[in-house]
């Protein structure tokens, strides 16, 4: 009997010792750790989509060979202003040109996808996208492989350029130009400004000569009517249909892979009919989107200007174009160019009201000039507003609003400016990156009354 209750006492003994060892132990109690030092800097790399806009309202290229430093606040830095300095890795789209290689005029022809806008700078606001994978685009008879921009800043090596050795038609002068003063912007002969026109339909086919002929009817008073490329044979077509207006046109190579070879194309598409160009641009936003370096870029500039001036015919302005941030980085492009030729959009800045987007151009230039001490006119070759998109902090898009933009731009620009764009590009493909407006630029009110 006493065994039995020694036993039971033991078992006892047992159980509550286990009972008491499954309690929480000190359930109050917070462990100890050794706090983690807040960072004052912060590396990020997002393989998220996302946009860096910088207070010029130019997108920055997320493949450009460069760091940018931006500033974030809000629960995402802690509740903090913290300095971030970062590689940018998504991808955007927001620049309107195709690749260029002529072609026959036909539907089945087709163009590449636009590429897309920016710039660098001290300042920087985020804007999500939903997706950074490109569009597929069928590419032209022009190589897809992609440049890969060196890192140093001695100049390309550049071929010798020979002319072709077939009978060239007879040059005429661009004499209707008068004697061109470099550094100058010369005037466009009609009552309108510049406009941008793009000779494509909305499935990415070219239009026919007959096509960009009625098109060209509707935007007659407007010179230069500036082209990116001599893809789709849109050279010679709109020279053809704007020459019995006396409209004259901003002639264009694209291809930095191969710039000199497409010049010869310019040339051959031209036919001599140089009174009709009023500017030859080479590239567009070329160190912007890191294909060349700023020494290269001034180089092929500068080669191409050389290769006009060996008698074709050719004597006027040509020009690199870029944005404002990326040539106020880099003077060279202003220095390689006849004047300074530069794209900005004040609805990308996210600051600027419509109304004001005059007023914010003029500020653009004298922030170029004063950077690059410069004497050479600047001229504003990309601007608008679109109708249609998201809501960019004060960027709003609309019929209303783009009419104010346009007005407010011509009387501050007159007609020494290039307007984005003639019509809808119903072609390209809208993304998140463009805020859903990238199809959307198109005047409405040609009459600009």
């Amino acid at each position: 009997m006493f065994g039995n209750s020694l036993l039971n006492l033991v078992v006892a003994a047992l159980a509550a010792s286990s009972v008491v060892t499954a309690q929480p132990h000190k359930r109050r109690h917070i462990h100890k750790r050794a706090p983690a030092p807040e960072p004052a800097i912060v590396t990020v790399y997002n393989d998220v989509a996302t946009v860096w806009v910088d207070q010029h309202g130019n997108m920055i290229d997320p493949k450009a060979p460069r760091t940018i430093t931006v500033t974030v606040t809000g629960a995402a830095a802690c509740a903090a202003a913290v300095t971030t300095t970062s590689k940018a890795k998504a991808t955007t789209t927001i620049s309107y040109t195709p690749s260029t290689t002529i072609a026959a005029t036909s539907k089945s022809s087709s163009i590449p996808a636009p590429k897309p806008t920016y710039s660098s700078s001290s300042k920087a606001v985020a804007v999500s996208t939903t997706s950074s994978k490109a569009p597929a685009i069928p590419t032209t008879s022009q190589s897809s492989k992609a440049v890969v921009p060196s890192s140093s800043s001695k100049a390309a090596i550049v071929p010798t350029i020979a002319s072709k050795t077939s009978a060239a038609p007879a040059a005429t002068s661009s004499a209707s130009l008068g004697t061109y003063v470099s550094g100058t912007y010369p005037a466009g002969g009609a009552s309108k400004p510049g406009i941008v026109y793009s000779p494509y339909n909305a499935d990415r086919s070219c239009k026919t000569a007959d096509e960009v002929a009625a098109d060209i009817e509707k935007i007659k008073d407007f010179s230069p009517i500036r082209l990116y490329g001599v893809d789709c044979n849109q050279t010679q077509n709109v020279i053809a249909a704007a020459k019995p207006y006396g409209t004259k046109v901003m002639a264009a190579i694209y291809n930095m892979d191969d710039p000199y070879s497409e010049l010869e194309t310019l040339i051959e598409a031209v036919n001599g009919e140089w009174d009709s160009v009023h500017t030859v641009a080479i590239g567009n936003e070329v160190v912007n989107f890191g294909k060349k370096t700023a020494d290269q870029y001034a180089t092929i500039i500068n080669n191409c200007r050389k290769r006009l001036r060996s008698g074709v015919g050719y004597i006027g302005p040509v020009v690199g174009v870029d944005t404002f941030v990326a040539i106020m980085a880099n003077p060279q492009i202003a220095e390689a160019s006849d004047y300074v030729a530069a794209n900005a959009h004040p609805y990308f800045d996210g600051g600027v009201l419509a109304q004001n987007s005059g007023t914010w151009l003029d500020a653009m230039k004298v922030a170029v000039q004063a950077k690059c001490g410069t004497s050479k006119e600047i001229v504003i070759t990309e601007t608008g507003w679109p109708t249609q998109g998201g809501t960019n902090g004060l960027g709003v898009p609309g019929v209303a609003n783009q009419k104010v933009a346009i007005e407010g731009i011509v009387k501050t620009q007159g007609k020494n400016t290039i307007l984005f764009t003639a019509f809808d590009d119903l072609w390209k493909t809208d993304t998140a990156a463009t805020l859903g407006a990238e199809k959307y630029w198109g005047i409405q009110d040609l009459s600009l009354s």
